[in-house]
């Protein structure tokens, strides 16, 4: 389901107007010019070095931010006389509005303790965009043993979680993308933020999709 949904919502984000300049009858790529697999793969092994450089480095540029300005946040917190937070304070003032609606919205009439459980899930859905795969992932799994998800709310929120639309992903494609194709990196600088955002809706689209199907038991 995600491939078909980052397609379709990648078209409605970024429409594709004119005729592209990317075909396969545009460039030619020429053919290497190394005499067997062995040499191929040495020669590629050296290229990849700036390409994983690239990447590295990216990655924690963008961690770093985020946490320099989570650090900011908290220290002008400190200055009037908050509290730390529990969670990261960037993602706290985001998604206030989306926990007031997990009350406001509460049809199922769900205990104190289901309210708090899917509280948690839309903490984890949004500090996933900030903190990236392994913190979040780590947090969630202590809310599954707590047992309190039911199962759909479970395969919901997997789905909600599994991609790659996050602040460290820009790190890792802005380094990717732009060691294979250095000019093209302003290009790249200005879309990436709206790629993330697709990312995210098409997450949550096979999220809604995995929900509307789930069926207990199988």
């Amino acid at each position: 389901m995600s491939a078909p949904a980052a397609l379709a919502l990648a078209k409605l984000f970024y429409p594709e107007t004119k005729k592209t300049k990317t075909g396969s009858e545009v460039h030619n790529i020429p053919s290497g010019q190394e005499r067997n697999i062995i040499e191929a793969a040495a020669f590629g092994a050296s290229q990849a070095i700036k390409l994983v450089a690239n990447v590295a480095v990216n990655l924690v540029a963008f961690i770093a931010l985020v946490a320099f300005l989570n650090q900011t946040l908290i220290w002008l917190g400190n200055r009037a006389g908050m509290e730390k937070p529990g969670n990261e304070l960037i993602f706290q003032v985001k998604s206030s509005y989306e926990k007031l609606s997990v009350y406001i919205h509460n049809r199922e009439n769900l205990t104190w303790y289901e309210n708090l459980a899917r509280i948690d899930n839309v903490t984890y859905t949004g500090r996933w965009r900030f903190d990236g795969d392994d913190i979040v992932y780590n947090d969630f799994n202590h809310t599954l043993t707590k047992g309190v998800l039911t199962e759909r709310s479970v395969v919901i929120s997997t789905y909600a979680l599994c991609g790659f639309a996050n602040i460290a992903s820009i790190g890792i494609m802005l380094g990717a993308l732009g060691a294979m194709a250095p000019n093209q990196r302003s290009a790249l600088a200005q879309v990436v933020v709206r790629a993330m955002i697709t990312g995210t809706v098409a997450c949550f689209m096979t999220a809604c999709i995995a929900g509307l199907l789930y069926a207990p038991g199988i």
